[in-house]
């Protein structure tokens, strides 16, 4: 069978176009494929977000993105990230068809040729890198069509580019094995596509097997050849490269709110305000940041006052460990938001100490 779906012609911005050429097909070896995220040959619907190329000298400048770059231990020497990112944390609003869909296929979708010569049902893994909770999913598809089984991909790990196969699912939201995949149903060529599911997503690879218990491991391996066109040339990263330090203190992506202090239970964690100085905080305004544990069985509250130097501050002291969120809010004497300042929100870690040597 072959592939009749059409990719018609799109003009995309700079950082977002393929770096691929459009005749490359991918081959299927022995019930197994697999290609770097940056070798798509078609990127749609890219309005409002779109998959940027991430390499050690292509760095979008797109704004929001709360994260830097993570092109160290990346496959290729790059990634793709879909961008902006706005919504960082799950205090944070969703808006749907903007940072978030649940439907597959709506969103910057990507698309990959594929040679099959082995039909059958292939299980989806895919190589992501995610900070948050609100970066972690994607959807993949075949030939047009979003399944059931390729949708609401998910990883649970954190802060490093890792290998995971899992679908969320109402009854497990970490994401369940073995649901993630797609079925094959003839050889010949295909489309292997995968779309938004959140922004801020950090896509480095894929790979499809027939095998069910495989796991990959590392980078994954060598690449699959070419049965069509040729495969870009990986970005080159020097010996001495290093990543930008993502920023030393939790904040809720603007850097308007920081988080920093002895982040241990029974340590003091303060909340700063950086008010800017041409938008300073009306006289009569007041503070109040909510403090709330992953598990929302504690929720502490801090008000907020300004120091001399026109940073406002609130300091509260979390009793266990785990994902604490912060949710700043900042009203006028009669009670009306002020704007810049009000419902900012981030995450932060609390850890256990050591035990002592």
């Amino acid at each position: 069978m072959s592939l009749c779906l059409v990719l018609l012609p799109v003009t995309l911005l700079a950082g977002t176009a393929p770096v691929a050429k459009p005749d490359l097909v991918l081959l299927e070896q022995g019930g197994r494929v697999s290609g770097e995220a940056e070798h798509f040959i078609a990127q749609s619907l890219t309005e409002p977000r779109a998959w940027h190329l991430v390499a050690p000298s292509r760095i979008p400048t797109v704004r929001p993105d709360g994260d830097s770059s993570h092109v160290a231990g990346a496959s290729g020497g790059a990634y793709l990230e879909a961008l902006p990112d706005v919504r960082r944390t799950h205090y944070e609003p969703i808006v749907v068809g903007e940072s978030f869909s649940n439907t597959g296929g709506a969103m910057a979708v990507l698309s990959y040729r594929v040679r099959f010569s082995t039909p059958g049902r292939y299980y989806v893994w895919v190589r992501a890198f995610s900070t948050g909770g609100e970066d972690n999913g994607i959807h993949v598809g075949l030939n047009g069509a979003w399944p059931e089984s390729g949708l609401r991909w998910q990883t649970t790990f954190k802060k490093q580019w890792a290998w995971d196969s899992r679908q969320r699912t109402d009854a497990v939201p970490r994401g369940e094995k073995h649901k993630l995949y797609l079925d094959i149903s003839s050889a010949g060529d295909h489309l292997v596509q995968f779309s938004l599911r959140e922004d801020g997503f950090e896509f480095d690879r894929w790979l499809l097997t027939t095998d069910r218990d495989y796991e990959p491991t590392g980078d994954g391996g060598p690449l699959s050849p070419a049965a069509g066109g040729a495969l870009p040339a990986p970005f080159v990263i020097a010996a001495d490269y290093t990543d930008p330090i993502d920023p030393p203190t939790p904040h809720d992506g603007t850097g308007l709110a920081m988080v920093s202090g002895d982040f241990q239970p029974g340590g003091r964690v303060t909340l700063v305000l950086n008010v800017e100085a041409d938008h300073p905080v009306p006289a009569g305004a007041r503070m109040e940041v909510v403090f709330t544990h992953e598990s929302k069985a504690q929720v502490l509250t801090a008000a907020g006052s300004p120091g001399t130097d026109g940073k406002w501050r609130a300091s509260f002291t979390p009793d266990r460990p785990g994902q604490w969120y912060f949710t700043v809010n900042v009203v006028r004497a009669d009670d009306s938001p002020v704007t810049l300042y009000h419902n900012l929100s981030g995450i932060f870690p609390v850890t256990l100490r050591p035990p002592a040597p």
